[in-house]
């Protein structure tokens, strides 16, 4: 993955946590991530990544993610209307 696409402050756990898939083709991770989207802005995406082990050995990582950026910040607002 390019780490342009993630978000600086993401930087160390999105990596962190692709080693550990990497490490061990059965580990499956979810995690919350910022991503650079192509109008500019961070949009934050809920991902599950999993490795996978072809049959030659070589591992792959499959990344499904969605983006929760408005449901986050409906969670947000709500937050601070509890105060």
């Amino acid at each position: 993955m390019p780490t342009d696409l993630v978000h600086r402050d993401n930087r160390e756990e999105v990596a962190a946590i692709l080693d550990a898939v990497f490490a061990d083709a059965g580990e499956v991770r979810a995690f919350v991530w910022r991503a650079s989207h192509a109008m500019g802005e961070w949009r934050y995406l809920n991902a599950v990544a999993r490795a996978h082990e072809a049959e030659d050995g070589t591992r792959v990582a499959i990344i499904n993610a969605r983006d929760v950026t408005a449901r986050r910040a409906i969670a947000v607002e709500q937050a601070e209307w509890a105060v």
